[in-house]
Formats: structure tokens, C-alpha cells, sequence
């Protein structure tokens, strides 16, 4: 169940990190004028953000981090082809960070594909993440980190890299605010579960005359997707398949069989202001209408247009 950890995690890092167009924080502080001081009045020192690989040392020219939601997002920017390296970590606070617990990518810039600290043989995951200061008073962070990258692309097979002697050092947060209490929980197989930081991920996939919201929950020993319009309005729907269906629902199990749902109902409350507010519950059945689980008790109140 791993991989629906870090899958999770990559697509709360996508949109984690939306700020990168807009709030980023030069490295040297004479490019914005604040002669170092960061977002606080206390006057932190200079922001840096740097690693070593393939014989060169990587330095960002600017910085974005935000704290919240469960989740530390940090970048170190390069230039203005989108090179980046990339740390998300499943926490809030000051400590050590490995496994499942930490998605760290390089982006080389204008490309796809990233080197993920996934290795994609054993599907583990490699590297270390400490965070060693989360100064609350001028709102900066730091720490260090290191990894091995694997090339996303496995159809190339590129070599591995190793990224080394990783710090980042006074780097300006901000902090992700909630409108209202977030929340997404759900009863399966009688086993009550709450998803929240990197076990629950909101995707809008945008393209043709609608656009669909996908909210991925990752439990112990399963996962599943509700999918609706954005448009959705408050009322009472039937999940269902065929190219027709626009409220759908998928689960996949421990054994990694994905479910197509049929039946059960997805009650939405409130859809205003980019917040989705509802109830759900389904049976999982086989081909033949046998129940395999039950999923019940659902509801959320979830954040979509970031």
C-alpha cells in the first residue's frame, strides 16, 4: 500500500506548490530589497537552498516553502526553465523525515519527467529529510537532506543519481490556511478511518466541457476515488459506471483489485466557494454481485479550486 502513499503525496504536492508562479523568495536578499530579513520583523538571515550531484553543486536562485494541511513543502528554484528540486514531508514539525514519509524530486527543467526518490525495481523509498528549525517568530524553516533519484521515465533507463550534502537554510514559509475544518472519513469493512495529509489527495483534471474533482483516500489495506463535476450541485446521486455516469466511485483492495462501483449514494451538501461539502457510502461487489466490502458512514468537507 505504499505506492497509494506516494502517489497520494505527489498529487498533494502538485498542487501544494501552485504558489511557485507566484510567491517565491530570492535567495539573495538584495534581489527583493529586504536586506535578509524575512516575512517576520525579526530579520532572519539570508535564505539558501543547495545539493550536490553529477560532480556539480545545485543552487537555487530562489525559494518557496509552505507549512499546513499536515504537510511541509519546500523548493529550490533554478533559473526560469522550471529546474527545481522538490521536498514534501507528511508532518508539521521540527524532526527526521524517510520512507514514505518524504517525496523528493529534481525536475531539470522543461521536462515531464522528474528523478524521483522512488526506486522503481523494489518500488522503495530512499532518502532523508531532517528538519532542524521551524523559526515560528520570522517564519522561516531549515534543514538538511539527501537522496537517490531514479529517472521517471523508466523507459529510458537512465542511471540512478545521487544527490548529496542537501541544506536549505532560512528558507520563508507560508502557512496553508483552511477555509473551515477539512476533514474526509469513512467506515470500511467496520473499521472507522479518517484520511488527512499525504493519505488524501484532491485532483481537478481539467479538459473538454467538464471538469471532474477526484478525491483519492489511501487506508491501510485499500483505496478509493469519488469522482464528480465541479459543477456539482447539493442532492442525492447513485454512483455508477458506462460513459454516461458522472458521479463514480472506485476501490481498490489490499491485493491491489480495483472495483468499479455500482450502486450506493453520494450526497452532496454544499458546493460554494471551493469547498465541497457531503455523504457517501457504497458496497464493493465482484462481477457476479457479490459483496466483497462495505464502505459507509462517509463524509468530507474537502478544498478543490486552489
Amino acid at each position: 500500500m505504499k505506492k497509494f502513499r506516494l502517489l497520494s503525496a505527489f498529487f498533494v504536492l502538485l498542487s501544494a506548490i501552485t504558489f511557485t508562479s507566484c510567491e517565491t523568495e530570492p535567495v539573495d536578499p538584495v534581489l527583493n530589497g529586504n536586506n535578509g530579513e524575512g516575512p517576520g520583523s525579526g530579520g532572519s538571515a539570508p535564505a539558501s537552498f543547495k545539493v550536490d550531484f553529477s560532480g556539480q553543486t545545485y543552487v537555487a536562485t530562489s525559494t518557496l516553502a509552505t507549512i499546513g494541511k499536515g504537510l511541509i513543502s519546500i523548493g529550490g528554484i533554478k533559473g526560469n526553465d522550471g529546474q527545481m528540486v522538490s521536498i514534501v514531508l507528511d508532518g508539521t514539525t521540527e524532526g527526521t523525515y524517510e520512507g514514505a514519509k518524504a517525496l523528493i524530486d529534481y525536475n531539470p527543467g522543461n521536462s515531464d519527467y522528474s528523478y524521483f526518490n522512488i526506486d522503481p525495481n523494489t518500488g522503495e523509498d530512499t532518502g532523508l529529510v531532517t528538519i532542524t528549525k521551524i523559526d515560528k517568530v520570522n517564519k522561516t524553516v531549515s534543514g538538511t537532506f539527501n537522496f537517490i533519484g531514479w529517472w521517471s521515465n523508466e523507459e529510458l533507463n537512465l542511471p540512478s543519481i545521487a544527490f548529496t550534502n542537501g541544506s536549505f537554510q532560512n528558507i520563508p514559509y507560508v502557512d496553508s490556511i483552511d477555509t473551515g475544518e477539512e476533514f474526509f472519513k469513512a467506515t470500511v469493512d467496520g473499521s472507522a478511518n479518517s484520511y488527512a495529509g499525504a493519505d488524501l489527495a484532491v485532483v481537478v483534471s481539467e479538459g473538454g466541457t467538464v471538469n471532474y474533482i477526484s478525491i483519492n483516500a489511501i487506508g491501510a489495506n485499500h483505496k478509493f476515488v469519488l469522482s464528480f463535476p465541479d459543477t456539482v450541485t447539493p442532492g442525492t446521486y447513485t454512483f455508477a459506471t458506462g460513459a454516461s455516469s458522472t458521479k463514480r466511485a472506485t476501490f481498490t483492495d489490499a491485493e491491489d483489485n480495483d472495483f468499479n462501483v455500482t450502486g450506493g449514494t453520494l450526497t452532496i451538501t454544499s458546493n460554494t466557494g471551493g469547498w465541497v461539502k457531503g455523504t457517501f457510502s457504497f458496497p464493493v461487489a465482484n462481477e457476479v454481485g457479490e459483496t466483497l466490502h462495505t464502505v459507509s458512514a462517509g463524509s468530507f468537507n474537502v478544498e478543490w479550486d486552489f
